[in-house]
């Protein structure tokens, strides 16, 4: 298999070369494009692609250094690196983040060549290339390779789906101890079972959130650049509390957000000396094109249209849910059915997304007639508070989790999560349950069902601006989506890994969607109690009873008109007696 897939490989390396070179093999590339760099800079360059595109560049060396790796970033457009003009398999890598590492020692330059892909549209793309420098010392990442064609290979491997990212990358070897070393501890596991240098290196990653929904070059490669050395890494990244070991899989889990980008890096290091920093590499979670359009439409049209509803519905009950009483019961009965039956038919079907949408409509309106008839004929409105403070207990609960609280290590176990959310809830019912037990207990102190009222219309406040918050938020793509989409993902998604990392971006947007939920809330509550500060809490019968009594006084004011009317009128009617 080790050979067939190697075959594979390097029939696609060799078919990619003839592509990009446009011509019948790799030995006629010729670069007509220089450029210098020294140890620890950078430079943009710009590029249109293709074979007769080729760049030549040349790293000077310095006696403080044992080794370069040069990297190439681009937006987009895939690139071809190799340290020879003849591209052979051993020495050239491909993708759109790539490096390669050469040593110094005896050398006084270093050379590198690069074809970048060229577009459909022969437009030109912007490239970030950089010559980081190695130090005495320092781990040399990706040094201990297995499966790579390199002989080391520090790139970071990048894979997504629809709700995590994958990042792997080879093991690294322990620095070099003088600049005229030029051999490194051997990266096998010793039969006897000794002492294995190796085993002291440690490898954590790090994370750097780019501007939301800021596909830019410049955005991007300011980003790669804060996080290329070990020192900067550390300044400018969210570490990921995950640290490997020599034996355990080069391998990290992590949460993301469609849309997002996000620049990775790994620092591997050792006991004693310093830190060794992988090439970085970027990912939005999509196919991002040279435009970023590929970013752009992210969500189907139902789901905005749903969302849309959503938000014009929640600003309503934010404003005015307790004046609307009659209406509050069949929607947010509805709403929460919808809910339910949603994640049900997710989690157990492979239905798509609209018609998940459809069916759980359709199904959450049976559950929700049934609430509203109850309330229809009983009037029980305390039980109906109770049940939306319900839900608007676990949506509090979502928000704790969204916090670092949610990141604790035992919240991975999925039972522990669960009862973690139901405990929350629950603790969350405790001072409504106390208001009803007051309300029986006390009668004569909370009469007329007044702290009930004040219930309702927190919760009225705070699940509309809930419901108005979420839909803004799902159109600018805000990380505050997460505080349910994570609770969705960990109910739907069928062997959905609970050890995946979770860290998500708190930028502007964030900021300012937060500052309008608590306005929204106050505001919402203000409002609600303004309105109604001259009505009763809540009716004395129910709406049943209501319009049956309703029906009966106007029956006994017709019977009242049709008996006097005629005598009226006929009176009125007739000659006065002279």
């Amino acid at each position: 298999d080790a050979v067939s897939k190697m075959a594979v490989l390097t029939s696609l390396y060799s078919m990619t070369l003839i592509v990009l070179a446009g011509v019948g093999g790799a030995q006629d590339v010729h670069c007509s494009t220089e450029v210098t760099l020294r140890p620890g800079g950078s430079e943009v360059i710009t590029f249109t692609g293709g074979g007769s595109d080729c760049f030549h560049f040349t790293v000077t060396t310095d006696r403080s250094i044992v080794g370069v790796f040069f990297q190439v970033h681009t937006l987009s457009r895939k690139v071809s690196l190799s340290k020879t003009l003849q591209f052979s398999y051993e020495t050239t890598t491909n993708g759109t983040h790539v490096g390669l590492f050469d040593l110094t020692v005896g050398k006084s330059h270093l050379d590198y060549y690069a074809i970048f892909e060229c577009s459909s549209t022969n437009q030109t793309a912007r490239a970030l290339v950089i010559a980081q420098p190695v130090k005495i010392y320092d781990p040399v990442p990706g040094a201990c390779t297995l499966t790579s064609n390199l002989e080391t290979d520090a790139i970071l491997e990048a894979s997504f789906n629809s709700y995590s990212t994958v990042i792997s990358f080879q093991s690294g070897n322990l620095g070099y101890n003088s600049t005229s070393q030029t051999g490194l501890p051997s990266c096998d596991l010793p039969v006897d079972h000794g002492a294995y240098p190796l085993e002291e290196l440690h490898y954590v990653m790090y994370m750097h959130f780019l501007p939301e929904r800021d596909f830019s070059e410049s955005a991007i490669f300011d980003g790669i650049r804060k996080m290329v050395d070990s020192n900067s890494v550390m300044e400018n990244g969210n570490i990921v509390p995950v640290t490997l070991k020599y034996d355990d899989p080069k391998q990290i889990n992590l949460d993301s957000l469609p849309g997002q980008g996000v620049v990775y890096n790994v620092l591997v290091s050792s006991r004693d000396e310093g830190f060794g920093a992988y090439v970085p590499t970027v990912t939005f979670m999509c196919d991002i094109a040279a435009d970023g359009s590929g970013c752009v439409g992210l969500g189907s049209t139902i789901t905005m249209v749903t969302v849309g509803l959503l938000g014009a519905i929640g600003l309503v009950f934010c404003l005015f849910g307790h004046r609307l009483l009659h209406f509050e019961v069949p929607i947010l009965s509805l709403a929460m059915s919808f809910f339910v039956v949603y994640c049900i038919l997710k989690a157990h079907t492979k239905w798509s997304e609209i018609g998940v949408q459809l069916a759980a409509l359709g199904m959450g309106i049976t559950p929700s007639l049934l609430v509203t008839l109850f309330w229809f004929f009983t009037g029980h409105y305390f039980t109906l508070v109770f049940v939306f403070a319900t839900f608007a207990s676990f949506n509090l609960t979502l928000i704790l989790f969204y916090t670092p609280f949610g990141d604790l290590q035992f919240f991975d176990i999925p039972y522990v999560y669960g009862l973690a959310i139901f405990s929350g809830t629950v603790l969350l019912l405790i001072p409504v349950l106390g208001i009803e037990l007051g309300r029986i207990c006390c009668p004569q102190k909370l009469k007329d069902g007044m702290p009930t009222k004040l219930t309702n219309v927190f919760v009225c406040a705070f699940l509309g601006s809930t419901g108005v918050i979420f839909a803004i938020a799902t159109y600018l793509h805000s990380s505050l989506t997460l505080i349910w989409i994570n609770f969705g993902k960990r109910v739907t998604i069928e062997n959905y890994n609970f050890k995946i990392y979770q860290d998500y971006p708190f930028q502007l947007n964030e900021i300012l969607l937060g500052i309008s939920w608590v306005v929204l809330f106050f505001l919402g509550i203000t409002l609600q109690l303004l309105i109604t500060r001259k009505q009763r809490p809540f009716p004395k019968k129910s709406l049943y009873k209501y319009l049956k009594t309703r029906r009966t006084r106007k029956e006994k004011n017709r019977l009242l008109v049709t008996e006097r009317s005629p005598l009226l009128r006929y009176a009125a009617q007739s000659p006065t007696v002279q």
